[in-house]
């Protein structure tokens, strides 16, 4: 069993008697949250195309600076509020789309309904895992390399292991 330490930022443009620019007070919390993450989720609603554009515009620009080697996962919320057809509303395979441009595993859910929140979670822990084991096997790769460096140990043969940080 493996635990993971979860920390939520909403980005609100409101604070809580509705007043405006809230979030600049949020500003610089949210990047010292940034320091050390492992994975961001960037999420927006699919009844909300003005969410949906701000992940690429906005946070994705901001996240790259902030922590370039975290995971990264693209989740659409609200699915629920989706009807069908409509301009407004952000199709699944738009969403596939942007992913697959930003190097971002998609998944969305209903917190209504109750439908794909437990895959949301799911698609978290293995992306931390996958995370974990390239860690270890970075981190046994640069053992082998410093040992070959010291003529000890000369039955390792000594790899490289580029992570992907988009």
């Amino acid at each position: 069993s493996v635990s993971f330490e979860l920390a939520v930022w909403e980005p609100s443009t409101h604070d809580q008697q509705g007043r405006t620019g809230h979030r600049d007070s949020l500003h610089s919390l949210r990047k010292m949250a940034y320091d050390g993450a492992d994975l961001v989720v960037f999420c927006f609603a699919v009844d909300d195309r003005q969410s949906f554009v701000a992940v690429e515009s906005r946070w994705l620009a901001e996240v790259q600076r902030a922590c370039p080697v975290a995971c990264r996962l693209l989740v659409g919320l609200k699915t629920d509020l989706r009807l069908g057809e409509s301009t407004s509303d952000v199709s699944r395979r738009e969403a596939i789309a942007m992913g697959t441009r930003l190097g971002l595993e998609y998944v969305e859910c209903s917190a209504q309904e109750n439908s794909g929140v437990g895959l949301v979670f799911d698609t978290i822990a293995q992306l931390l895992r996958e995370k974990d084991k390239k860690r270890v096997l970075y981190r046994n790769a640069r053992k082998r390399e410093r040992q070959a460096e010291q003529g000890s140990n000369s039955q390792y043969r000594l790899c490289c292991f580029q992570c992907s940080s988009s």
